[in-house]
């Protein structure tokens, strides 16, 4: 696929793997800073979509790492969405939605990140499979061509030491 693709969060960690790997592929490249982008504004947000051939929605509220220590900073595990990850949830329940439409919908759940950028430089057994930050620009990149559908991306193997990561 070439054309425009929106890349929000063009500037972050994922952004920063995925955009150059669509530029090699002949797509042209709308990354706009985050102080150009009103994406809560329906309006603001109609107009940054209209002529793209695709939108890569990589901008989260994902706490960086000096700050994660902080009160409120991740929702417990079992409790409600966290607001970072709202986005992701509604996206995943529009999907099924734009089944015999013309407009595809395809979300991918990356496994935890490591590499440039990310909270870590390698794999934590933990975490269970990972996926490194180039490996996941490109998995963006090659999104393009998938059907459309919710697709887990992970690296193949879970870290040494990580549940299922055998003895």
């Amino acid at each position: 696929m070439t054309g425009r693709v929106l890349v929000t969060g063009g500037s972050g960690v994922l952004g920063r793997a995925a955009v150059p790997r669509l530029r090699r592929r002949g797509c042209t490249v709308d990354a706009p800073a985050r102080a150009d982008r009103a994406l809560l504004d329906p309006a603001a947000a109609r107009h940054a979509v209209r002529g793209a051939a695709a939108v890569l929605h990589l901008a989260s509220r994902i706490p960086l790492p000096a700050r994660a220590g902080e009160a409120g900073a991740w929702m417990p595990d079992g409790g409600p969405v966290p607001p970072h990850l709202r986005s992701a949830a509604d996206a995943e329940r529009a999907v099924p939605a734009l089944e015999g439409t013309a407009t595809r919908g395809v979300v991918l759940r990356p496994g935890p990140l490591h590499g440039p950028g990310a909270w870590t430089g390698t794999p934590d057994p933990r975490r269970g499979a990972t996926l490194r930050v180039d490996a996941a620009g490109e998995a963006l990149a090659r999104a393009l061509g998938l059907p459309g559908g919710v697709h887990v991306v992970a690296d193949p193997a879970p870290a040494a030491g990580a549940p299922g990561a055998g003895a």
